[in-house]
């Protein structure tokens, strides 16, 4: 008898704690700790000069040229396929899907590949190759309600929040 007034009283207590509590609708934070497993604390500029971009063996762009002193990450958003970001830091949420090589970016995830070659000898002011990892959101939408969408968006940023409608 004494256990079935203990669950009683739980039972309530769920059930009024869910009254007092309204349903939050948000997408969860996202867990953006670098695993301490190949982290790297080394600052290095990122460069592409004149490269060309392809999705799925489709060309996205040609000549495009981005720099950045401290790279953080280069991201690219693809109507109906999601937001594809890829880095150098092996993030708790991203998955190591490629690697930086020479003048090169190339990752595979799924059914996606991305390539990205450059004119420039090296994307990175030091020269060396790195694993790229990968974070994918396929839902993702970049634009805001009522917005026709480009097809196509690319970028490279220090930050994740400075992607547009990125928020962790």
């Amino acid at each position: 008898m004494k256990l079935e007034k203990i669950i009683a009283l739980l039972v309530m207590s769920i059930a009024f704690w869910s009254c007092q509590h309204t349903m939050d609708f948000t997408e969860p934070e996202l867990d953006l700790s670098i695993s301490q497993e190949n982290a790297t604390t080394q600052e290095v500029s990122f460069s592409i000069e004149q490269a060309t971009l392809t999705f799925n063996g489709k060309v996205l762009s040609e000549k495009l040229t981005l720099k950045q002193e401290d790279f953080g990450f280069f991201f690219l958003w693809v109507k109906d396929q999601g937001l594809f970001v890829i880095t150098i830091f092996p993030l708790s949420i991203a998955v190591h899907a490629g690697n930086f090589t020479g003048n090169t970016v190339a990752v595979e995830y799924q059914d996606h590949k991305i390539e990205l070659t450059s004119q420039s000898d090296h994307i990175f002011s030091d020269a060396q190759d790195r694993g790229a990892y990968l974070i994918y959101l396929e839902d993702y939408k970049i634009f805001s309600p009522g917005v026709k969408p480009a097809d196509t968006v690319i970028g490279a940023v220090s930050e994740l929040r400075q992607i547009p409608r990125f928020s962790n």
